[in-house]
């Protein structure tokens, strides 16, 4: 019901008390297909195969790769790292440095060798991971692809942000990897979406060989501790030869569709603030220049002394998404906040007086745009309206995911 009329969408700062500086470029529903969607994001949980959603790569409470760290070899470089598994937790520690004779930062890798599984019937990566501290030069690499005209990198590259002191799932598009990246920094030469003859191919998506987080192009402490590492969106059909071919020969509808672009806005965007016991948190929405621009502050609610919240909520004539897994959101901040929530939908629990729709947190990317995706299975209607956080999740409990008619008509 929900993923058929969605009814209302909105961005929220909650919970965290701070300034709010976010600019959404865009917002879409991804891993879309024309097949018949399942009749709620709790079927889809309970009655389909795992093989139709995710596919373990690796999982450190049972590993089944080879980990070790792999630190800069080139001109003398002497970042340093090491790599271990305890408690079921991959715990990738350590320091970038600038390479001497480069005069410019080097990388340390965390690197997995053995047996990989196909995913070339997926959509994403997914990291279950967290950072103990902030480091703004994560990459994820798979594969070794080789272009003649790059000597020195190999593979498909991709960034990330990792989400510092909480673990959160990370989900990167495959087509959000290119094999066109400069190995001095780790950024993309040229993206996959630019050109498509740089998109993870179905060789590769058939078997990675191996696999490597980073810390590149920036200086600074590693703290990573990763729990799982899988392919998500996945599908039982007959997958596209390539990830290119998937952008070039299969129509929008089998992948991605748009909830709302802010270049050509179709509903209609206003702020709500925090009317409960006398709330004094404020915000304001605009629309400029094709970014929707959310700004304001949250502040304690004096009479509760914790604090309140903000929203950015659209309304209008939402699209049906329930054929899809995620919502992805392209957009950055401009400075740090941890209290990003993002909800859809009316549906109201009866124990819950206050709280309404299917909630999420995510973590924005500071200071330049990226897409960020919560598959929908990562909400629920469950949650907290004092603090923002779930009380009970999709997965710990299907009755709380997602339902078809929200995702038909967001509203």
């Amino acid at each position: 019901k929900t993923l058929k009329d969605m009814e209302t969408f909105a961005i929220w700062g909650e919970g965290v008390a701070g300034d709010v500086r976010l600019r959404v470029k865009s917002i879409s529903a991804v891993g879309c297909s024309a097949g018949q969607a399942p009749s709620s994001a709790k079927a889809s949980m309970e009655k389909l195969p795992a093989s139709l959603s995710e596919i373990t790569i690796e999982s450190f409470d049972n590993p089944s790769l080879t980990w070790s760290s792999k630190n800069d070899p080139v001109m003398g470089g002497e970042s340093t790292s090491t790599v271990e598994i305890e408690d079921g937790i991959g715990k990738f520690d350590g320091e970038v440095v600038d390479v001497p004779f480069l005069h410019s930062p080097g990388f340390i890798q965390m690197v997995g060798s053995g047996a990989y599984p196909d995913v070339s019937t997926c959509t994403s990566l997914q990291m279950n991971l967290m950072a103990t501290e902030a480091y703004e030069g994560y990459r994820v690499s798979f594969g070794n692809v080789h272009l003649p005209e790059m000597r020195y990198s190999r593979g498909y590259h991709a960034d990330f942000d990792a989400p510092v002191g909480k673990y959160d799932n990370v989900v990167i598009p495959f087509n959000n990897f290119s094999a066109k990246w400069d190995p001095g920094t780790g950024d993309q030469m040229v993206s996959c979406e630019t050109d498509p003859k740089y998109c993870p191919d179905e060789k590769t998506l058939k078997d990675m060989e191996t696999f490597a987080i980073w810390g590149e192009g920036v200086a600074g402490d590693v703290r990573l501790r990763v729990k799982s590492i899988s392919a998500v969106g996945c599908s039982a059909g007959q997958a596209p030869s390539s990830a290119k071919a998937s952008m070039e020969k299969l129509p929008a509808s089998l992948s991605e569709i748009t909830i709302e672009s802010f270049d050509n806005p179709s509903l209609t965007w206003s702020s709500k603030n925090d009317p409960v016991m006398g709330g004094e948190s404020t915000s304001t929405v605009e629309i400029e220049d094709g970014i929707g621009k959310f700004d304001g502050e949250v502040v304690d609610v004096p009479f509760l002394h914790s604090p309140g919240f903000i929203q950015m909520v659209g309304s209008g004539a939402y699209p049906d998404v329930s054929t899809c897994t995620s919502l992805q959101m392209n957009l950055m901040a401009t400075e740090a906040y941890e209290g990003y929530r993002v909800s859809f939908g009316n549906v109201h629990l009866p124990e819950m007086r206050y709280s309404r729709g299917y909630h999420a947190d995510f973590d924005a990317p500071v200071g330049k745009y990226d897409n960020v995706v919560i598959p929908f299975n990562n909400f629920s209607a469950k949650w907290d309206p004092g603090t923002g956080d779930q009380m009970v999740s999709c997965e710990t409990d299907p009755k709380y995911c997602p339902d078809e008619k929200t995702l038909k008509d967001m509203e």
